[in-house]
């Protein structure tokens, strides 16, 4: 085996063995306002829980599950939620220094909470749309 082709066999080792992130879920900010968001599967929210992004008129496939296949967004959402359903918060906040959740924003309660199955991901074909 020539070093090029070892070079090859490494590369292809580590794209095909490793974990990759599986971006089926879509979720939609339909307003004219930037939001953040966050995917849990469980509704405990808490002081310094890193939240992400979502500009205004934008689209985002969030990184929250790891894997290859069929069925890797069924399986986190049944097995690691006590009550199998994916948890997403919005939160209409405008903008945050350092992307991490406050009291003041828990205890405010401003927040949308959508609170999921898989049943109902897969009737909304995996897009889920923020609208005010």
């Amino acid at each position: 085996m020539t070093m090029k082709n070892i070079k090859y066999f490494i590369v292809a080792f580590l794209f095909y063995g490793c974990d990759m992130n599986n971006q089926k879920l879509v979720l939609v900010n339909e307003t004219n306002k930037t939001v953040y968001y966050r995917l849990l599967t469980d509704t405990i929210l808490y002081e310094g829980l890193y939240i992400y992004k979502l500009n205004s008129s934008d689209s985002v496939s969030p990184n929250f599950v790891m894997g290859k296949g069929e069925g890797v967004w069924e399986r986190k959402i049944n097995t690691a939620s006590k009550d199998s359903s994916l948890h997403i918060f919005i939160f209409p906040i405008g903008s945050l220094l350092d992307n991490k959740l406050t009291k003041s924003i828990i205890n405010g309660k401003t927040y949308k909470r959508y609170d999921l199955k898989v049943n109902d991901l897969e009737k909304a074909r995996w897009k889920v749309y923020y609208k005010e």
